[in-house]
């Protein structure tokens, strides 16, 4: 699926502006420097008429072989004549220039007919711009997830949470680099405070920055969100086809929601849909198994036991320990 059309045309729209407001710029400059240099102006203006000159005698037909050689050569003198003069009066000819952001397509978006990279790279910064803006991604990374803060040794089951943490980190980042729109779906659950959301933001980050779409937020959140849209008025809410859609949705904070006849089923139907489009979902929860199978239906915590891998996160709540 890719990005959201709106990062898109968001980019598109900031590349664009960005094209017409230096191409203005450029042109302004090019009309001081004209003013204060009438010859440098003469010269620009001779060498885009022999430009002309030359379109017209290669559309005109015949044996026009001689008449471009000459008008070629004029205008290389012409332009000779041009960097001279330039050089002289130490013009910068860039300023007789727009200074686009993309080389490659000039600020249109598009090389060769299809979107360029640019407007690409910049859909990418406004999706983590936009998730960085509800979430605390930019602190949530693979290089400032620290295991030292997980235990060697429990003292009561005798198991090293540092260790099997330490396989749960590195699943994760291989996930993340190896992300494809059929990827695993996961579930992160364990006490509060483990670093759930961290992972899993943290994998969010790559995954956008390949050019996925991910979508983020706790349950609560979100199923409210489509619950307003599904009783509103006008009737034109997008969040769940959004949700049903995107490359990767991540539900935070499971079993925190008010549950109701309306969000229990909507739940089921995101989480029975995408599994039913090998589409791959990440689910946090402070709940156990037993304790998720209290509070909804069965159904739906058979489809995701099923069907998703498990991961139980050990330790002491790391943020007491900052």
């Amino acid at each position: 699926m890719g990005f959201s059309n709106i990062y898109f045309q968001k980019a598109l729209q900031c590349i664009n502006q960005h094209r017409e407001q230096v191409q203005l710029q450029a042109q302004q400059e090019k009309q001081a420097i004209y003013a204060a240099h009438p010859e440098l102006a003469r010269l620009e203006h001779a060498i885009a008429d022999k430009a002309v000159q030359a379109t017209r005698a290669m559309l005109s037909g015949g044996e026009v072989r001689q008449a471009i050689q000459q008008l070629s050569t004029e205008s290389q003198q012409l332009q000779d004549q041009r960097n001279a003069y330039l050089l002289q009066n130490q013009i910068d000819q860039k300023k007789l220039h727009p200074v686009y952001w993309c080389d490659k397509c000039a600020d249109t978006g598009y090389d060769q007919g299809k979107l360029c990279s640019c407007v690409k790279k910049m859909a990418i910064g406004f999706a983590i711009e936009q998730l960085n803006a509800a979430t605390p991604l930019e602190h949530s990374r693979f290089d400032n997830f620290s295991l030292d803060r997980y235990p060697k040794r429990s003292e009561q089951s005798g198991v090293s949470p540092q260790e099997i943490m330490s396989k749960i980190y590195q699943y994760c980042k291989d996930y993340a680099e190896h992300f494809t729109e059929h990827a695993e779906s996961l579930l992160f659950f364990g006490d509060t405070g483990l670093g759930k959301t961290h992972l899993s933001l943290a994998i969010a980050r790559v995954v956008l920055q390949k050019g996925y779409c991910v979508i983020y937020g706790p349950v609560n959140h979100l199923l409210g969100q489509i619950e307003h849209e599904h009783f509103s008025k006008e009737k034109n809410g997008t969040s769940l086809q959004t949700m049903l859609d995107c490359d990767l949705l991540i539900l935070d904070d499971l079993g925190a929601e008010f549950t109701t006849p309306f969000t229990v089923s909507t739940l089921y139907d995101l989480i029975n849909s995408r599994i039913l489009n090998n589409k791959p979902t990440i689910i946090n929860t402070n709940l156990t198994v037993q304790e998720l199978e209290q509070q909804y239906a069965p159904r739906i915590v058979s489809r995701i036991c099923g069907c998703y891998k498990c991961f139980k996160f050990l330790g002491a709540d790391l943020r007491l320990k900052k």
